[in-house]
Parts: structure tokens; C-alpha cells; sequence
């Protein structure tokens, strides 16, 4: 079963890297799932 983790991403130069995540609570982080 995958296991949904959400990833808060920021470049030195390009700032903070947005996602398209709409989980409440998660809003514009990133989501990797483990397998």
C-alpha cells in the first residue's frame, strides 16, 4: 500500500518551488508516495 508523504521544497536561487496539492492542511507542497 503506497504511503502519501508531502515534500516542502526551496531552491537557493528560485525561492520556494510550489506543488498542486489540494490535500487539507497541504495545500502547494509536493506529494511523494512510497512505495
Amino acid at each position: 500500500m503506497p504511503m502519501p508523504c508531502y515534500l516542502i521544497l526551496e531552491g537557493q536561487n528560485q525561492g520556494k518551488i510550489e506543488g498542486s496539492t489540494k490535500v487539507k492542511g497541504h495545500e502547494g507542497k509536493i506529494l511523494v508516495q512510497a512505495v
